[in-house]
């Protein structure tokens, strides 16, 4: 059957233990690019895989706030895009809404937004609403304070990173860092230390590491994941 303009098709399907409703909205920009956009509803639960509108989708956090980062594919457009977020894999929220259209005909787009003063010592969940083209994955993220005697900000970790320790004064300040088998890579010792680069510990790649601080002889400790670039 030729398409001309936008479809739209709905089909419901009933049995003894289950109903199911089957969405889609394909409009031939979308569709010569990606294909049909499939949502499934089972019960009430939205069943979605990862969305091919959205080829990019991730989170960092920075400080005290989250930064949520996607991308749209090129050849699609959305005028209902959303940022959910929440506590727990169930129960979300819309915190952001995109003003306007969505995306771009021709060329992959970028997009982000920061969530402020988040939650401390929490995993927090984030998604992507696309109306009705369906959901992104759903991602989490834990919000981490200095109060274990260091924080690691954006995380995950990069040779951007900062390493931040609770430190006043001039006091004594080790920091060890050790591979995931227990080898010591560097040590730095400095009276006064407030912050160091991750950059600045020569990683030999990407992997995850042991960062072991020792403020006035109490020892911190940690493991963290590490992305070269």
């Amino acid at each position: 059957m030729p398409f001309t303009g936008k479809l739209k098709h709905c089909t419901s399907f009933f049995t003894a233990q289950t109903q199911f409703a089957l969405y889609s909205l394909v409009s031939l920009k979308n569709m010569r690019v990606l294909g049909i956009s499939i949502l499934l509803l089972l019960c009430g639960s939205v069943v979605a895989q990862d969305n091919p509108y959205l080829p990019r989708f991730g989170l960092q956090s920075s400080g005290d706030d989250v930064l949520v980062y996607w991308s749209t594919a090129g050849g699609f457009t959305c005028a209902d895009l959303s940022v959910e977020f929440g506590l727990d894999s169930i129960i979300m929220e819309a915190i952001y809404r995109y003003p306007g259209i969505c995306g771009s005909e021709s060329v992959e787009m970028s997009y982000q937004f920061l969530h402020r003063s988040v939650p401390e010592n929490r995993t927090l969940f984030y998604r992507i609403d696309l109306g009705i083209f369906g959901k992104s994955k759903l991602l989490s993220i834990r919000r981490r304070t200095i109060r274990s005697g260091f924080r690691i900000d954006p995380h995950p970790a990069g040779p951007g990173s900062i390493v931040y320790f609770e430190t006043t004064g001039s006091i004594d300040v080790e920091v060890n860092v050790y591979s995931c088998t227990g080898q010591n890579l560097r040590t730095i010792r400095k009276a006064g230390l407030r912050k160091i680069a991750l950059s600045e510990l020569d990683l030999p790649g990407s992997g995850s590491y042991i960062l072991e601080l020792t403020l006035n002889g109490v020892r911190h400790r940690e493991r963290f994941l590490y992305t070269a670039n």
